[in-house]
């Protein structure tokens, strides 16, 4: 808070902040940070040296509980960098290249104590772009919005057409029957002995795999196994399962099923296994991906049962399995590229563009510029009630609490102003502005709210990009120049604004219908068995 870092300038020099990439720490699905100091040998001495920063994306290995070596190592460079920088701070500026490293004057930290020193906010979109931090969003017209819409249209009806193919193909009636995993496999554990170190003593070309489905862990001299086998994680992504073929050992984060039948289909039985596995999975459950710690221990694996296919002669039957294999494989294709479109509409910028003769008008021509309030939590616990007092947060709304009583009773815009800067809401009943938001309340009314909250949007963000503070001020957003369309003798023309506005309007709604149906596709159950 604004006290410990008033606290650090008075006792130390700042000479550098490292922005780490999340899960640095394995338990720590948070962004962390370096922060180099040197303790001040006289309390009056104040700073003078500019401060080291550096984003880094990749440490050399994977940021997981595996932590299996990758050959991308920002933090190395870091440091290396780091000690340059110790050696000529007032020049080094001057001779850096490296586009994740920047040099910022120490009164740019004591000018941002009010609210915090996340270098990441530091780098601008573009930047991030560059580096491969953020993605770039795409700008969409609305024929070029209605194209990609109808692709992906087409796209679904082709796979509309392949699931009705592979539903009608011929087959004859077949019996099911259940089988617990034990009645079918041998299940085995890997030996806990093959670790990192046995491998660097013990070197070979036969690999060992542990709870990682990406990678071995390490290679030896001699192999436990030689053939195709079907292999879960059983700590680490526990569940998760992967069939390994050839000589190979495992290690105590893995089993394996040695078939004790003919006729088994592996693929079959992992995809139609794995998820009952993953349900099975005990401990801290991921989020996207990550930040998880499960086990799924051989006990628990003999009793999952599965539905195996029987033919005419009382034998598993290979064929069924197969289909059934090419059936989950080809829906999970569908959902992937679903996943894909959601992203991409979710990301889109639509620009709609009219004949109306535009003329730019600054915001402080046509708005009042309302000033947020120190609204605390603290006070506002001790003031609870029923008006909404609206925050920097996009989540919930927007809503940082409640409190008993309001200050504004209309309807006008807000905006970020630190945080998720540059976004707009449209405001209206009784309510009050809080931290890290200010309002525009118009000047005439001949402005549409709703025109400007689509207009102005993009570029407010826009113009958060080089605040290395990732704020907008009052300051700043007062200049800015907001087209509108005018009439023929130069006034605002109202009339055209809510045509405009009522076409956005009607592309979300596009979208979030859009975005639901792919939704409801993606997250539909189909029973393979």
């Amino acid at each position: 808070d604004k006290n410990l870092r008033q606290f650090i300038i008075d006792e130390c020099y700042i000479d550098g902040i490292v922005s780490l990439p999340l899960n640095t720490f394995f338990t720590t699905n948070k962004k962390t940070y370096i922060l180099c100091l040197t303790k001040k040998a006289n309390k009056k001495d104040v700073q003078t040296d500019p401060v080291f920063t550096y984003l880094v994306s990749e440490m050399g290995e994977t940021r997981d509980v595996y932590r299996f070596d990758i050959d991308q190592d920002d933090l190395n460079e870091a440091v290396t960098l780091y000690s340059f920088f110790k050696g000529n701070k007032a020049s080094f500026a001057k001779i850096n290249t490296d586009k994740r490293c920047k040099v910022f004057p120490f009164t740019d930290f004591t000018s941002s104590l009010e609210n915090s020193w996340i270098i990441d906010k530091w780098w601008s979109e573009e930047e991030k772009i560059e580096l491969g931090i953020s993605e770039k969003k795409d700008k969409l017209g609305l024929l070029d919005f209605s194209s990609l819409v109808e692709d992906m249209s087409i796209s679904l009806k082709t796979f509309q057409e392949g699931i009705k193919e592979l539903s009608e193909k011929k087959k004859s009636e077949l019996n099911k029957k259940a089988y617990k995993l034990k009645d079918l496999f041998d299940i085995e554990k890997g030996k806990s002995l093959y670790t990192k170190n046995y491998g660097n003593l013990n070197k070979g070309d036969n690999p060992v795999y542990s709870a990682s489905n990406n990678a071995p862990l390490t290679y030896i001299k001699t192999n436990d196994y030689d053939g195709q086998y079907l292999t879960w994680a059983t700590n680490g992504f526990a569940g998760y399962m992967m069939l390994i073929e050839g000589k190979f050992s495992i290690n105590g984060d893995r089993g394996l099923l040695k078939s004790k039948m003919p006729n088994i289909n592996l693929l079959y039985v992992k995809n139609i296994v794995e998820p009952k596995l993953r349900e099975l999975a005990k401990g801290r459950k991921g989020e996207n991906g990550s930040d998880e710690f499960t086990k799924v221990y051989p006990k628990m694996v003999e009793e999952v049962e599965i539905i195996m296919p029987i033919d005419e002669n009382g034998k598993f039957d290979l064929e069924t399995q197969k289909d059934i294999v090419d059936k989950i494989l080809y829906v999970e294709d569908i959902k992937k590229t679903i996943e894909e479109y959601k992203y991409q509409i979710e990301n889109l910028i639509i620009e709609i563009n009219d004949n109306s003769m535009l003329k730019h008008f600054s915001i402080d021509e046509l708005f009042e510029i309302i000033g947020e309030e120190n609204l605390t939590k603290k006070f506002i616990d001790k003031n609870k009630g029923e008006y909404p007092v609206y925050s920097g947060q996009i989540e919930n709304g927007g809503v940082f609490g409640y409190i008993k009583s309001f200050k504004y009773d209309e309807t006008l815009l807000t905006w970020v102003t630190y945080g998720n800067s540059g976004h707009i809401k449209l405001r209206s009943g009784k309510f009050n502005i809080g931290r890290n938001n200010c309002g525009l309340r118009p000047l005439t009314k001949d402005v549409d709210l709703e025109y400007v909250k689509y207009i102005a949007e993009p570029i407010f963000i826009e113009n958060v990009k080089g605040e290395k503070q990732k704020s907008l001020p009052q300051s700043i957003v007062k200049k800015l120049q907001i087209p509108f369309p005018v009439k023929s003798d130069g006034t605002i023309d109202l009339v055209a604004q809510k045509e405009l506005s009522n076409k956005y309007k009607k592309i979300e709604l596009f979208k979030k219908s859009i975005l639901e149906e792919l939704d409801r596709i993606s997250k539909t159950e189909i029973d393979f068995e």
